[in-house]
This record gives structure tokens, C-alpha cells and sequence, in this order.
């Protein structure tokens, strides 16, 4: 979690503790010192995320 560019996928059933493992990890990484914002992609329009380095470097797309 701690090196560059790492990513941590978190899957399970509903009701099985994601929400608390990722408030948990937010956490540890703030107490190292680290910035830490969470997105809601429920939100966001599809074309937003189709290009996986386009959204990692925050660009918006362009139509």
C-alpha cells in the first residue's frame, strides 16, 4: 500500500466489512502521512473512467 502506484482491489459480498477495511486503510495511510481522498464512481460518467491513465491523471475527456 505504501510503495508507488500501488492498488489495492477490494471485493466481496455486501454486508462482509469492505466499507470498515477501506475506512481502516485510509486511515493507517493518513497516520503515515499520506493524502487521501475517496470517489464515489456511481457518480461519474462512464466515459470518465473508459481510459484507465486518463483517469488516473485526473484529465477530463474531451467529445
Amino acid at each position: 500500500m505504501l510503495q508507488p502506484g500501488a492498488l489495492i482491489r477490494i471485493k466481496a459480498p455486501q454486508k462482509m466489512g469492505k466499507t470498515l477495511l477501506l475506512e481502516k486503510l485510509l486511515d493507517y495511510a493518513r497516520q503515515q502521512g499520506y493524502q487521501t481522498a475517496k470517489l464515489d464512481l456511481k457518480l461519474a460518467d462512464s466515459s470518465a473512467i473508459a481510459d484507465l491513465k486518463t483517469f488516473l491523471r485526473g484529465e477530463v475527456p474531451r467529445h
